[in-house]
């Protein structure tokens, strides 16, 4: 039976077949390779539990394909953007502990790779620590710091390979991002980039402080090895890791920046000059990037001058490497020079050993004309010749070509003073013809001769006239006839009128193979061009080249390239296309040559074939386009020419295919001539594109600083963009903003205006405090007016929104105020002279408004904090109307941090100056002296009205007035208080409350009460106790007393004999009946805990006996039974108390009973207490 055949698309058949095959065979690799394709491309989501079932054998093994194929594994889950962030942790989790001892291996493929892995390992563990529920992984995180301290002792081990090295080098940078302070604002907070602002206060295991030390030694460790090592890898990687570093942290950009001035490459000196080279256009390459990006342009004018400087020294570098090579060659000349000339005897004796070899076919240096010259490149040719002239002097080379010239003229002037021969040949062409033989006849020797003197070989002309004279024809008529021959050969060998005949039709593929051909040819040649001229020392041809044409050379191949496509092949065609042929037919130009937009469409497949490397090309492209449409198109709309169709077309292929991190997009528009309003258009598509809406972003905050005459434009978009109503698209939008008012005044300007507009929008005053009306006027003429001195234009310019109404109608819900506000509470954080505008106009706000208002402004009045001038001026100057705004921004500062002592002089001041709400009072309360409480603490009772708010609000100021009593709390109201001078202890507050119910009012004091009895972690059962005991010992008893004994005893079961036994009982004597609520209370109470109270109950006069007998029929049964068990069957007694008990067991002269009395209507105790 055959197995079933293997499913390719199944990871299980896969996995079992991968690991049935033999060990590290290549059937078994071909199967692991399989199966990667699979999970990544279709299952991922089975990669975390692949390692979890293969690593924990796999560790342990050795080194195998099994092993590397499951670390690559490890690699990419940890790294993939695929998985999850929260998977990637569990993985992190799971993996720290079998990788933290496979660094201590000998194999140097694993153990880079699982370098690698902690690089990821490391941000994933420690962010997931800082969250509360990962605060239990501590072992996880002792791993990943011993792994860190392994990693760091192979970096600076001399033995470690190179690759472990670098790897290590990676692991560093990552450790300094983490261990160092990210934004602090949470909405910048970004998932990928945990530091430490992610640390709670207190953490149980991780000190920031101590982190953040570590992380600045090893960035000083990193800059040390950047100037001592004398690796050109090493040096390089650590250029390149500090991009990351400006990038990520700011703050850490002029330590960066202040390294790269002083670097020099003297640490390199032994290694090669192209090593050095390597170094520096690292360098190099991290400036330039750095002077096109926003995080670096702080730095830009220090980037200039580096740039100046490392030029300058890259120069001199080769310059002195020139010097080298040219003292290299000149000491081989003069060793050449020094060899003597070989003897006789040596070269017979060399010569026979030549001759066996040219007898069995080998090629020598005297036979070389059997040798086609033609086989080898032109580059190897021209450098043969150009090798062998530098071998000569220059005063030799002088030399020979005086001596040729001037025995040419003599052995011209020679020649033409000679009869002319009596064979028919001129003298000249006697003398020519009698040359050539014997230059013919003398090949062989031509080796040996030119090792002879020049100055040996004069020119004698006697000799020459008679060896010529000899060598003439020696008749005439022979001459003649020689003469008559070559006149015929002569006359056959002159050119007719001849015509090319026209050539053959080429066909559409052949024709696009050759256009592509050609502009491949000419990019090639610019690109060579460029890497010499990066190359090269030598700058004066360069600079001459510029100098005529206005553009170095490699960049004239590309303007060759663009103006082929833009004017050539046009204005050719069209030349061609006149011309008719003699027959009269038309010419077919038609079919031998494409058309302009053929070559335009194959130079378009180019620039996008290599987009990024080719931006040059496209951007010289559009500007010929442009300048072309503008010559070509005279008075016609330039919206239908070259230059807006191919910028169209190449735009949309761009966006579809741009990475949101690539910045050729961003570079190819800024260079543009201009920007059409499609162009626009495309951006703020980008920008509501989440995954793309950085590019976007980048292209309008760039033609918004750099090119002015777009500013509109741009701007108009990004500032609607803040509004938008998906916050990660409004987010995007203000932080662009928000880094306009950072790096541009001008830009400032705009930004803030709008904001205000925004702002005013929301509000009913149509008018400034200066009485400048708001009309809306166009931006243009906003351009023209520049701020006033505190920043705040007193006018609106017109901008227009598409995603809030000009006018909107309330009431609005918070999220469309966010809309409307969110940028102006950013701006606010910069420029605080802003705040003025939201008090102004927020009494002219509608309430829903007021309130959204109230809420958004927490986060930036977190920001700015109690110490903040701004705020403070506000509190004391607000004006009529934003009281409540006023009291929500005091209680934001005071939410989470005391109240300084200025804050609390400012409102107390402007509470007693402008009588303001209490409620101003509430959050400053505990800082101030007891006598402030108590004179204060009735006010705030009073605002007590049955709504949840304002009870949150008092409670609030309960528990920061009162100290929290000691768990052995006694009875003795003499404890001491542990800030006698500010706080009340417990029982005094309850015992002020109970006396408050004339100035605050009954209701807000048993409110008030009713919030003490809330407050159980401070009002315990022997709290209360001591409150009861204080209260009943006053002369008078408070009205509201029996009632806290009522809610104490429902509270504290285990009260009840206390209050039985001492509280009821001393009532007696204070004859509590004479105050009915009092008394009425006191029967509930005996009651509620009968049968404790019974014994009291005997206690009263017979008169308030009856009284309570007859009020309350439990009361009286249980009393009557107590009675009867206790004092046994006194019927008189009984009658006494009880009187005559008809059948229904009512009383039947309790009306009669003198001394009782006269029933009162209960006091609804109850109803108000609400005790059920």
């Amino acid at each position: 039976m055959q197995d079933d055949p293997l499913n390719a698309s199944d990871p299980l058949q896969l996995l079992s077949s991968a690991l049935s095959a033999p060990a590290d065979s290549p059937l078994q690799a071909e199967r692991l390779s399989e199966l990667r394709v699979v999970l990544e491309k279709k299952q991922p989501s089975l990669i975390p539990i692949m390692i979890s079932n293969l690593l924990p054998t796999t560790a342990l093994s050795l080194d195998s394909v099994l092993k590397r194929w499951l670390l690559d594994l490890v690699l990419y889950a940890l790294g993939s953007q695929t998985l999850d962030y929260g998977t990637r942790t569990g993985v992190a989790m799971e993996v720290v502990s079998h990788l933290a001892g496979m660094l201590y291996g000998t194999h140097v493929y694993i153990v880079k790779t699982v370098i690698s892995c902690f690089s990821s390992i490391y941000p994933l563990i420690f962010r997931a620590v800082c969250q509360p529920a990962g605060m239990a992984a501590q072992k996880q995180w002792e791993l990943v710091l011993a792994a860190k301290d392994r990693i760091l002792k192979l970096l600076d081990s001399p033995t470690a390979p190179l690759g472990i090295k670098l790897c290590a080098l990676k692991f560093m940078q990552r450790a300094i991002l983490v261990q160092g302070r990210g934004p602090t604002d949470p909405r910048l907070q970004n998932i990928a980039d945990p530091n430490l602002s992610l640390v709670p206060t207190g953490h149980p295991f991780i000190s920031p402080s101590h982190l953040e030390n570590e992380g600045v030694e090893l960035l000083q460790k990193m800059i040390t090895l950047l100037f001592q090592s004398k690796t050109v890898e090493i040096v390089s990687a650590i250029v390149n890791c500090f991009d990351a570093f400006i990038r990520l942290r700011p703050p850490l950009g002029d330590v960066i920046v202040q390294t790269l001035e002083v670097w020099t490459p003297s640490a390199l000196a032994g290694q090669s000059a192209t090593s050095i080279r390597s170094v520096e256009r690292s360098i190099r390459i991290l400036l330039m990037h750095l002077l096109r990006t926003p995080y670096g342009s702080p730095h830009g004018a220090r980037v200039q001058q580096i740039l100046q400087r490392q030029a300058e020294r890259v120069q001199q570098t080769a310059r002195e490497e020139a010097m080298r090579q040219e003292e290299r060659q000149r000491l081989a000349v003069e060793a050449n020079r020094k060899r003597g000339a070989p003897s006789e005897d040596e070269n017979a004796a060399k010569r026979i050993k030549l001759e066996p070899a040219a007898a069995a076919g080998m090629a020598t240096l005297t036979d070389m004309s059997a040798f086609d010259v033609s086989v080898l490149p032109p580059s190897m040719v021209v450098d043969l010749v150009i090798a062998n002239l530098a071998l000569v002097s220059d005063q030799e080379l002088v030399s020979a070509i005086q001596n040729f010239r001037q025995r040419f003229a003599a052995a011209t002037s020679a020649a033409t003073s000679q009869p002319q021969p009596a064979g028919g040949l001129t003298t000249q062409e006697a003398m020519a013809s009698a040359l050539v033989s014997r230059m013919e006849d003398n090949d062989d020797v031509v080796m040996e001769e030119e090792e002879e003197d020049d100055e040996d070989m004069e020119y004698e002309p006697d000799k020459l006239n008679e060896q010529l004279s000899l060598d003439l024809p020696s008749t005439s008529a022979m001459g003649a006839q020689q003469e008559a021959e070559d006149m015929d050969i002569i006359q056959s060998l002159r050119l007719a009128n001849y015509d090319l005949p026209l050539p053959q039709p080429v066909d559409d593929t052949s024709r696009t193979k050759i256009i592509q051909s050609a502009l491949a040819r000419v990019w090639d040649n610019g690109k060579e061009m460029e890497l010499l001229e990066a190359q090269t020392s030598e700058q004066s041809d360069i600079d001459g080249i510029k100098a005529v044409t206005g553009l170095p050379p490699h960049e004239i191949w590309m303007l060759t390239l663009v103006r082929m496509v833009t004017r050539g092949p046009a204005s050719a065609g069209d030349i061609l296309g006149s011309l008719k042929s003699e027959e009269g037919s038309p010419s077919p130009s038609g079919r031998l040559r494409p058309t302009a937009d053929d070559i335009r469409q194959r130079l378009y497949d180019f620039v996008l074939g290599d987009f990024p490397n080719r931006i040059k090309v496209a951007t010289t492209w559009m500007a010929e386009e442009w300048v072309n449409d503008k010559r070509q198109r005279q008075g016609e709309p330039l919206e239908t020419g070259h230059y807006h169709k191919w910028l169209r077309l190449i735009l949309e292929e761009l966006i579809k295919a741009v990475d949101s991190k690539d910045r050729s997009l961003n570079r190819f528009l800024m260079d543009l001539p201009i920007l059409p309003s499609y162009v626009f258009d495309m951006m703020r598509e980008l920008c509501v594109v989440e995954k793309r809406m950085a590019i976007g972003f980048a292209v309008l905050r760039d033609l918004a600083m750099s090119r002015e005459p777009l500013r509109k434009q741009a701007l108009e978009i990004v500032l609607d963009l803040t509004t938008h109503p998906v916050k990660v698209t409004r987010n995007a939008a203000i932080i662009t903003t928000k880094r306009w008012v950072t790096d541009n005044k001008r830009l400032e300007y705009f930004a803030r205006s709008f904001a205000l507009q925004m702002l005013r929008r929301l509000s009913s005053k149509k008018a400034t405090a200066n009485g400048a009306a708001t009309a809306d006027q166009p931006m243009d003429d906003a351009e023209a007016t520049e701020p006033k001195p505190n920043g705040i234009a007193h006018h609106d310019a017109k901008y227009p929104t598409s995603y809030v109404s000009e006018d909107p109608e309330p009431p609005l819900d918070k999220m469309l105020v966010q809309q409307y506000l969110e940028l102006y509470f950013v701006l606010c954080l910069t420029s605080q002279d802003m705040l003025d505008e939201i008090f102004e106009h927020y009494p002219y706000m509608d309430h829903s408004v007021q309130e959204a208002v109230q809420d958004l402004i927490t986060n930036l009045v977190k920001s700015l904090g109690q110490s903040n001038g701004k705020l403070l001026t506000l509190l004391r100057t607000f004006p009529p109307g934003s009281e409540t705004l006023a009291l929500r921004v005091l209680n934001i500062l005071t939410e989470t941090r005391r109240p300084t002592a200025p804050l609390v002089a400012l409102i107390k001041a402007i509470v007693a100056e402008r009588a303001l709400d209490v409620r101003f009072l509430m959050p400053i309360l505990p800082e101030m002296e007891k006598a402030d409480i108590l004179r204060y603490l009735p006010r705030i009772v009073s605002t007590l009205n049955g709504q949840t708010t304002e009870k949150a609000l008092v409670r609030s100021v309960f528990s920061s007035i009162v100290t929290a009593p000691p768990q052995t709390f006694a009875a003795s109201s003499n404890q001491p208080r542990v800030k006698q001078s500010e706080l009340l202890t417990p029982v005094e507050l309850m015992v002020l409350l109970h006396h408050m119910d004339k100035d605050a009012g009954l209701k807000p004091t048993i409110e008030a009460i009713q919030l003490c009895f809330s407050m159980t972690e401070i009002y315990r059962s022997d709290v209360l106790a001591a409150v009861i005991q204080q209260l009943v010992d006053e002369p008078t008893l408070p009205t509201l007393f029996m009632r806290t004994v009522i809610m104490t005893v429902q509270r504290y079961k285990s009260l009840t004999g206390f209050v039985s036994t001492t509280i009821l009982s001393r009532l007696i004597p204070k004859k509590v009946w004479e105050q009915p609520p009092l008394w009425d209370g006191f029967l509930r109470c005996a009651k509620m805990i009968a049968p404790s109270s019974y014994a009291v109950l005997l206690q009263l006069p017979k008169a308030q006996l009856k009284d309570v007998v007859t009020r309350d029929a439990d009361l009286r049964s249980g009393l009557k039974d107590f009675m009867v068990k206790k004092g046994g069957n006194n019927r008189a007694r009984l009658a006494e108390i009880f009187g005559d008990d008809d059948d229904g067991g009512n009383i039947a002269n309790a009306a009669n009973i003198p001394g009782s009395p006269v029933p009162t209507t209960p006091t609804p105790v109850p109803s108000e207490v609400g005790i059920t």
